[in-house]
């Protein structure tokens, strides 16, 4: 419950988002200052529905047009304060950050709300995280493995809706300000803005997906005011996901968002960690590209716990996980990769275990190697086959129903690698 500021009255988060929604001409700041108070490495974010609420002054008339209406407020240092959008239209996240920059650390973090069967907003779920390097959203579940459904461009390019709430670091005790000005003319969807795209940047997106539709975004960009290091601006700091956490590294910090110097050349690659919860398959894809990265630049991934190369840019990368954590398992490099690819032919994958189909049987073959299980996956993670407490190196798949298409084979060895083949059949 929260504390009404003003007549004592205890009412529920879900009504005092009513309450704002009511007020669609006077509009209130809805300000929350979490009383777990901030920790600078703080491993999880507090919820908004365990805080005491101040609000701001209401506005008894509100325009959008020459003249920016001003919604100010006292903001307590090293406390997390809960800000909502108080006018009826989107806002922009870069023009808050900007307009605060002294006052909050610029990254900030965007509830995926989610009603219950009480109709209360659940903020359990998670966060969007959003700097000025742009917004992943490391929550939430889509069908398993599909690419063009995952990605929000309001989260990605920091549009706050009407009434849309936000989580902000207060670095000291001051006034934190929002105003009509900060109206974005950014994406939308409605016709107020007349679907302009925001300006595309050296950037992009990369998603860990699991076979039941978790999954965890982390972005890469490169920007004329960022350097190699950490900056504030840019770079934000991973908090971990329910199911699957994906993060790239820089000196060390795991990142959520990660921004770095121009110019952008073929020698640079990002190293990539993750955390899995339950065993099994994972994909890592691209979502969304832009400027350099939307066209020639190509993005090479380097598996290195397999060896192998792959052309993510192209096509999903597959691969079967254990549960636990895997710090910088992958890179991305920005070359194609033909001098690497064209000598890869001899990968760990290629060296131990062959799969190929013959007549209408699937045969599993491995080299100076013997193997203990093999799942054959589709392409929704769906287990079409399984052969377990084996130890051989070659097996015979004999009841598969062939229906031309792509199979996941995912082979256990006696050493306990996970190796995972593709064919058709």
């Amino acid at each position: 419950m929260l504390q009404n500021y003003f007549t004592s009255e205890k009412i529920s988060f879900a009504d005092r988002v009513q309450l704002i929604a009511k007020k669609s001409i006077a509009c209130a700041c809805f300000i929350t200052a979490c009383t777990s108070g901030m920790a600078q490495n703080a491993s999880k974010l507090p919820s908004p529905q365990q805080a005491n609420s101040t609000t701001g002054n209401d506005l008894a008339i509100l325009n959008y047009g020459a003249v920016a209406v001003e919604n100010k407020t006292k903001v307590e240092a090293h406390t997390w304060t809960y800000v909502t959008n108080p006018y009826p239209f989107a806002v922009s996240a870069d023009h808050i950050i900007e307009r605060n920059q002294e006052v909050i650390s610029p990254t900030i973090y965007i509830p995926v709300a989610e009603k219950d069967q009480n109709s209360e907003i659940d903020f359990s779920a998670g966060y969007t995280t959003y700097n000025l390097s742009g917004g992943t959203t490391s929550i939430g579940t889509v069908e398993p493995h599909k690419i063009a459904s995952n990605f929000d461009k309001n989260n990605a390019y920091g549009i706050l809706d009407s009434r849309q709430g936000f989580l902000v670091q207060p670095l000291q005790t001051d006034d934190f300000v929002l105003t009509s000005a900060m109206g974005t003319e950014a994406y939308r969807d409605d016709v107020m803005w007349g679907g302009k795209e925001p300006k595309a940047r050296n950037r992009y997106w990369v998603n860990l997906t699991n076979a039941n539709g978790n999954f965890s975004q982390a972005l890469m960009g490169y920007f004329k005011d960022a350097t190699d290091d950490i900056d504030p601006g840019f770079d934000g700091t991973v908090f971990p996901g329910a199911h699957v956490t994906l993060y790239s590294y820089c000196n060390g910090v795991k990142l959520s968002i990660q921004g770095q110097a121009m110019p952008l050349t073929n020698d640079k690659y990002v190293v990539f960690g993750y955390n899995n919860k339950v065993a099994g398959m994972l994909s890592l894809y691209i979502p969304q590209t832009e400027l350099d990265f939307n066209g020639a630049m190509p993005l090479l991934l380097k598996d290195g716990l397999l060896g192998g190369f792959h052309m993510i840019k192209n096509a999903p990368y597959y691969f079967y996980s254990a549960a636990g954590t895997f710090n910088e398992r992958f890179e991305i490099h920005y070359t194609d990769g033909s001098n690497r690819l064209a000598g890869d032919k001899n990968t760990m994958e290629d060296k131990v275990i062959v799969a190929y189909k013959e007549g209408d049987n699937i045969i599993v073959k491995a080299n100076n190697e013997l193997y203990t299980e093999i799942e054959i996956y589709d392409i929704n993670a769906k287990v079409v086959k399984a052969v377990r407490n084996v130890k051989t190196d070659f097996t015979v798949i004999t009841d598969v129903p062939q229906q031309n298409q792509l199979l996941l084979i995912n082979v256990k060895t006696t050493e306990g690698k996970y190796i995972t083949k593709k064919i058709i059949f």
